[in-house]
């Protein structure tokens, strides 16, 4: 697949970098932040604590994307909102919400980091 998608750019003379490339930069940093906000998370959180701040990213967008992208959101996705934040609670247990069982403290620079990475 990849090789066929890289045949189709090479036979259509179109460049890797783009006509933007200063955009593509900027994702590339983005994504780079991104990532190492997920490992720096999981260093200063518990596991629970951090995946369940990875898992809610796709509710983030559901919710921001009237607000940024103009886009309108259809009842599914009204309705689907809660239901998906109390599963991934329920499942993740975090610390933060259910009570801690270790002596460890929550990082709060972990918890910002942890939602910047979204």
């Amino acid at each position: 697949m990849t090789a066929a998608a890289g045949g189709a750019i090479i036979n259509t003379k179109i460049s890797p970098w783009g006509t933007r490339r200063k955009l593509l930069v900027v994702r590339g940093l983005l994504g780079f932040l991104s990532i190492s906000g997920v490992y720096w998370s999981l260093k200063l959180l518990p596991l629970s604590d951090a995946t369940v701040l990875q898992f809610i990213a796709p509710l983030f967008v559901t919710v921001l994307a009237p607000l940024i992208l103009h886009e309108s959101p259809s009842r599914m996705d009204v309705a689907a909102i809660p239901i998906c934040m109390a599963g991934v609670l329920l499942i993740a247990k975090p610390s933060f919400l259910f009570g801690q069982h270790t002596d460890r403290h929550i990082s709060y620079v972990g918890i910002i980091i942890g939602v910047a990475q979204l």
